[in-house]
């Protein structure tokens, strides 16, 4: 026995979701989603393709890793979160989900796009350990960059250096840090420093 779903289930169960987890819908041509201000943006539920996408939405708010700096990671997950919570998946809805992913793997050929889609595409999704390596990672490359940037150089915040991005000896650096030095200053002695060149 095959069970059907209408098309009229799939736009109430889209409905239901929303207003179970707060999430407020708007209707446009292009489906996105916010996951700060929990609003999706996706096109009326008309077909089972729709309906994949508005799941795949709201997955960009409900699903796990959503807070993930890199874009693979996110969608894969949001299409892992829409593949088990909709009332059927279907294999129309399965080649549309493959066909974005894919979609982003692309992109992440192109030099400008490998800094926010993170590593290549692969069938199954990431570890514990996986994530958990990548996260130790992180905060080992972290605790190294401020260690490079503690009061050895100069006598500055060690937030200092990443307010201002990289550190370099570039006549550009020197103005910053001056500008930045007549900031604090001014902020210190309460009226701005004049300085004499």
């Amino acid at each position: 026995m095959t069970y059907s779903v209408t098309v009229a289930q799939m736009r109430s169960h889209v409905r239901q979701l929303c207003e179970a987890n707060r999430i407020a819908i708007n209707y446009d041509r292009h489906a996105s989603a916010s996951y700060r201000e929990r609003e999706i943006w996706i096109r009326a539920v008309r077909s089972s393709r729709a309906y994949a996408v508005a799941l795949h939405e709201i997955g960009h708010i409900l699903g796990r890793y959503q807070l993930s700096r890199a874009t693979l990671v996110r969608e894969r997950h949001a299409w892992d979160w829409a593949r088990r919570n909709g009332l059927r998946w279907t294999p129309e809805m399965r080649r549309h989900a493959d066909r974005c992913l894919e979609h982003y793997a692309r992109q992440e050929s192109i030099p400008q796009h490998k800094a926010t889609l993170g590593g290549p595409l692969v069938s199954q999704f990431p570890s514990a350990g996986d994530v958990a390596a990548q996260r130790r990672k992180r905060t080992s490359e972290s605790a190294n960059a401020s260690k490079r940037h503690s009061g050895s150089q100069m006598n500055w915040p060690r937030g200092l250096f990443r307010v201002w991005g990289r550190r370099k000896r570039s006549m550009g650096y020197r103005v910053r840090l001056v500008f930045l030095a007549l900031v604090l200053a001014t902020i210190r002695y309460g009226r701005l420093l004049v300085l004499h060149w």
